[in-house]
């Protein structure tokens, strides 16, 4: 994905270059200049003139792939949690969500799921019981509500 959007970029470079060149040979048709009088001599050893941007026009930057949203993953965790009366962690909560809606599961990351447990820690939803280790998952308990 990176290499095609780096291709996309030389090309557009390349032709903002054309459209550059194009300016200067009607500047010097216009000026009456000869085409050939400014270009240097390549066995002299002088490099040719590089085009540069201009800082003042926004230039195009390669698009950068990067995951996509899923949307209605609080609303299904909330769900799941609800009915829930004992300790969870992650992975039972991605296990119940597996059972209740395959396509939405296959879409959510690991890291997704985490950040959804933390807003919901925020909210006041659930509570931690045991932090996580390095070898155990956080475990929490979801907050009853009085009737």
């Amino acid at each position: 994905m990176i290499k095609s959007n780096l291709q996309a970029y030389r090309r557009q470079l390349e032709e903002q270059l054309t459209l550059v060149d194009e300016l200067l040979r009607n500047f010097d048709r216009i000026a009456g200049v000869p085409s050939d009088l400014f270009e240097p001599d390549i066995g002299a050893g002088v490099s040719p003139l590089r085009s540069v941007p201009n800082p003042f026009q926004p230039q195009a930057v390669p698009n950068v792939r990067k995951q996509t949203r899923v949307r209605g993953v609080l609303a299904a965790v909330k769900e799941i949690i609800e009915e829930l009366a004992e300790p969870f962690d992650k992975n039972d909560l991605m296990a119940r969500l597996k059972d209740r809606d395959p396509d939405l599961a296959a879409n959510i990351s690991t890291a997704n799921l985490r950040n959804t447990l933390r807003i919901l820690t925020r909210q006041g939803v659930i509570r931690v019981q045991t932090e996580a280790t390095s070898t155990k998952c956080a475990r929490y308990i979801a907050k009853r509500t009085a009737a």
